[in-house]
Order: C-alpha cells, then sequence, then structure tokens
C-alpha cells in the first residue's frame, strides 16, 4: 500500500484529499522530536503497567496503551494541532461537531511482524 508523505507545511486541504485517495497520510516533522520525546516520558509508566496482547491478532509481546488523551498533556496538545483540527474539519466537512474515539499507543515487541496499515 502507497503511503503518502506530506510535509510540515502541508494545508488540511491536501491532507484531507490525500486521505480521501488512500485512506492513509503520513504528515513528516509535524512536530519536534523533543515533543515527541517528551510525550513518550509521559506514556511510559502506563506502558510499562500494559499487559502483552493476549493471542497473535493481537500480538504477544506488543503492547496496547489506550486513553491517552486522559494520561498525557502532550497528547492533549497534539490532537489540538491545527493541522490536525484543520484536517478533521475538512474530512468531515458538513458536520458541526466531531468527537475523537480512540487514541492508542502501539509498542511492537521484538519479533513480532509488523502490520499493514489498514484503514
Amino acid at each position: 500500500m502507497k503511503v503518502p508523505h506530506l510535509s510540515s507545511d502541508a494545508t488540511p486541504e491536501s491532507v484531507a484529499a490525500a486521505l480521501a485517495e488512500e485512506g492513509v497520510v503520513a504528515v513528516d516533522r509535524l512536530v519536534p522530536g523533543s515533543l515527541l520525546d517528551r510525550a513518550a516520558a509521559e506514556l511510559e509508566p502506563w506502558l510499562e503497567r500494559t499487559p502483552f496482547g493476549p493471542d497473535s491478532f493481537s500480538g504477544r509481546r506488543t503492547r496496547r496503551t489506550g486513553g491517552l488523551v486522559a494520561r498525557s498533556a502532550i497528547c492533549r496538545e497534539l490532537i489540538q494541532h491545527p493541522l490536525v483540527v484543520g484536517s478533521v474539519k475538512q474530512v468531515l466537512a458538513g458536520s458541526t461537531t466531531f468527537h475523537l474515539h480512540l487514541t492508542q499507543m502501539i509498542a511492537i515487541g521484538a519479533g513480532e511482524p509488523a502490520q499493514p496499515v489498514h484503514r
């Protein structure tokens, strides 16, 4: 599957167009790496307490930690990034409100196969 990559100066319209065409898009270097390092540090205690997956589908050496918005101030910042919010408004044009349902960190353990991108 082709994953389009856009630069950090992408517009919400270009992100929405890539999502409409491919169902996935990566915006490279949207935030500084140092911010992501801080988010990882905030979430590390939660990840350490998360059990491994119960089966091969979930990944027996993979941890999936949810509720990131409740657990990390930086994650709250990330979901409010102007490009994120602007892109959601483009994708859901015509909607008067929208609701974020899931935030999740997936730590794929050594020896686990990578999951293909799923839309």
